[in-house]
């Protein structure tokens, strides 16, 4: 099934919004997802999205944390997503 990108954004993007992602980031989110499945990159992309949805949900993911680069190795790239751990 093929799905036009922008029907693919907005919906991603929908989506986010619902999840109370601020508007800028649940933009930047929604075409990274949607990028990484128009070229090909399926494990990042729609594939992955209702695992990430899960851990939005579950607290896993802070959706309005920022992130910061640690390390960066070329095309490997460590980040900090400064969850902070529950105590």
């Amino acid at each position: 099934m093929r799905i036009p990108y922008d029907e693919l954004f907005d919906g991603l993007l929908g989506v986010l919004l619902k999840l109370n992602f601020e508007q800028q980031r649940a933009r930047l989110c929604a075409r990274l997802f949607a990028d990484a499945s128009r070229d090909g990159v399926y494990s990042h992309g729609l594939n992955r999205f209702p695992q990430f949805l899960r851990m939005v949900r579950n607290g896993i993911i802070a959706v309005d944390a920022e992130p910061e680069l640690v390390t960066s190795l070329g095309s490997l790239e460590r980040w900090d997503g400064k969850k902070v751990p529950a105590t």
